[in-house]
């Protein structure tokens, strides 16, 4: 059996009692939009007070409480003991629960400040104190275990005679934009780290082509640090490339499209004198309404490379003039005997053509048993896929099978 003075029955009488006084709390509030009141007799630490309502004062309560109720934001007032006096549509929103599932209750029922340092929370009193506001950003920890983070602007309340008597906070969620900053910030470090990192040459230009970003391999082409390429134009940084990269934007503003694989050559400050070659690959940076705000730059050196190709040019144009000016045979076949090229000389040893001996084999140009010969001692002799004979070699077979015909 339960005694009357059990906790069970206290909490009872609690709730009952609670009950009563916001079912009286919301009569009077309907009386007061309704206008039906005049004046309220409030009880205050101080005694009774008493406040008058004319209608106007009663149509203006109407109004901020249906402003109040309808605003976007969370708006939740509290009493001195932090009890919840009002909450709004978009606070039972943002926190999944009823206002008359609240009203009555401690704030801290519904959500606890999740504080960064306790000195950040001694400040935030101490402003409600001296000046009456505070405005902030913080972490709030809810009832059904998420966490919010909110950009919060609190007001104290006072009575006729200037006390505190609570405080209203307007409360805006940055959860989402809280996330995204941070995702941002992840996809920048991500950048830098791959900007400062590779192997190859990376820069932003903005439509002015002033350096607005560059990374360390690009510096180093260039000669001069990254940090001194910082909201320079091009022209004091690459005096000899400025026409030919104003080229390659006036393309992409008129076009909005990226100018791909670009060969650029010039001097840097890197190497004066010096010619040197870049393979570039320029992509607009897009702003609001398509407009092109920048340039982003992808710069490979190539000056190896050029040097090495043009070796093998020069090499080729003196294995040509070999094959056109030497005064012996020359020709060149692959690993089936048949023939890819033969000089003049050549040709007129077999009689034949030059184009004639192209792709027909040694036995197909020659008389048998000198093909016969010619295989059995380039098999022997000749390991590489492509065998070049000289005409010395040529006048010896031939005179070796002349010899043997008759």
């Amino acid at each position: 059996m339960t005694s009357n003075n059990s906790p069970e029955q206290k909490l009872r009488a609690e709730n009952a009692a609670l009950r009563a006084r916001l079912e009286e709390a919301e009569d009077t509030l309907r009386a007061i939009r309704s206008g039906e009141v005049d004046s309220l007799v409030v009880e205050t630490d101080a005694g009774p007070q008493v406040f008058s309502l004319d209608t106007a004062e009663a149509a203006s309560n109407r109004l901020r409480g249906e402003i109040l109720a309808q605003v976007s934001d969370a708006v939740i007032a509290v009493d001195r003991e932090e009890r919840i006096t009002f909450f709004n549509a978009a606070a039972e929103r943002q926190y999944r629960v009823r206002s008359d599932e609240v009203l009555g209750r401690k704030i801290s029922e519904i959500y606890a400040h999740h504080w960064p340092s306790p000195d950040a929370e001694a400040a935030t009193r101490s402003a409600l104190r001296e000046h009456g506001a505070w405005r902030g950003e913080i972490a709030q920890r809810l009832h059904d275990g998420r966490e919010l983070h909110v950009e919060s602007s609190w007001t104290m309340l006072r009575g006729a005679d200037g006390a505190d008597i609570g405080m209203v906070a307007a409360i805006h969620d940055i959860t989402e934009r809280k996330r995204r900053a941070a995702e941002l910030h992840r996809v920048s470090i991500l950048l830098d780290t791959l900007l400062h990192t590779a192997p190859i040459g990376f820069c932003f230009l903005d439509r002015d082509l002033r350096f607005a970003r560059i990374n360390e391999r690009l510096a180093e082409m260039n000669g001069i640090s990254a940090e001194a390429h910082q909201g320079r134009h091009v022209s004091e940084i690459l005096p000899t490339l400025v026409e030919q990269i104003r080229d390659v934007t006036g393309r992409i503003l008129a076009t909005g499209e990226a100018v791909l694989n670009h060969e650029f050559s010039g001097e840097t400050p890197a190497a004066p004198g010096v010619r040197r070659f870049w393979k570039e690959s320029w992509y607009p940076v897009p702003a609001g309404g398509g407009e092109v705000m920048g340039f982003g730059v992808i710069i490979e050196e190539i000056t190896s490379q050029k040097h090495a190709e043009e070796t093998i040019a020069r090499q080729v144009r003196e294995l040509e003039a070999l094959y056109t000016t030497s005064p012996t045979g020359l020709f060149q076949f692959d690993a089936d005997l048949r023939f890819v090229r033969v000089n003049a000389w050549m040709a007129a040893i077999n009689g034949r053509s030059i184009e004639a001996h192209i792709g027909r084999t040694v036995g197909d140009m020659m008389n048998p048993e000198l093909a016969g010969q010619f295989e059995g001692f380039s098999a022997k002799s000749c390991k590489p896929a492509s065998r070049c004979w000289n005409s010395k070699c040529m006048e010896r077979r031939l005179r070796t099978s002349r010899s043997a015909t008759g």
